[in-house]
């Protein structure tokens, strides 16, 4: 879910490529799509009055959209640190220390996944348009962070169709592979208090190797 980059020593998280590409291009086809509907309607206007209307209306509308594409391939991100970090997008900020990270655990949703979250007794919070999330995949709460999304296996065929939630062995098949994502390494860098408990549930037979890493600088 997440993708990295760095700067200086701090490691910033972005949303993955292939979900940023694709909003790119659904914001292309918005485009093309709004120059016809305003073309055909400038040739079938009849009046002024309800021209104007209809061009702010629309490019209201669309001026949203830009913000809102723009916040998500350049402002919406995660960053992090050896001392902790703040989760930033949309006019909204959560900033924690790593001493006041409680813990990370799978949610159970409504919609038949698990959400990993990281839970956080936040040293800062500005809430932005927060009515903007109900748009995003992403939620903003004061006190979890989101770190990844976990859904059933199923078919291709089928996918999406079945009504099981993951089951413990497939959340631990994502466990082993989230703590070797960069995310996952960092959080075992800077804050490896938070895995004893998520060890323990999901891997019992404490078999993953910490070796690999990092350390701080």
């Amino acid at each position: 879910m997440w993708a990295q980059s760095k700067r200086g020593n701090v490691h910033v998280y972005r949303l993955q490529p292939s979900y940023r590409w694709r909003l790119v291009f659904i914001y292309i086809f918005a485009l093309i799509v709004l120059c016809f509907l305003l073309l055909g309607y400038n040739l079938n206007r009849k009046s002024i009055t309800d021209a104007i209307l209809i061009y702010v209306s629309i490019l209201s509308l669309f001026g949203w959209f830009s913000w809102f594409t723009y916040q998500v391939l350049f402002g919406f991100r995660l960053e992090i640190d050896e001392y902790g970090g703040q989760l930033c997008g949309f006019g909204s900020l959560i900033g924690f220390s790593w001493h006041s990270v409680h813990a990370v655990d799978y949610v159970y949703q409504p919609l038949h996944y698990y959400q990993m979250m990281l839970f956080v007794t936040p040293h800062r919070v500005r809430h932005g348009f927060r009515w903007l999330h109900s748009f995003f995949i992403f939620k903003f709460f004061d006190s979890v962070i989101l770190l990844d999304t976990v859904r059933k296996y199923q078919p291709f065929l089928t996918r999406g169709l079945g009504d099981t939630p993951p089951s413990h062995d497939e959340l631990s098949l994502h466990l082993r592979y989230f703590l070797r994502t960069p995310l996952g390494q960092d959080l075992i860098a800077y804050a490896p208090h938070l895995f004893g408990d998520v060890l323990s549930k999901y891997l019992p037979d404490d078999d993953f190797d910490f070796s690999g890493a990092p350390t701080k600088d």
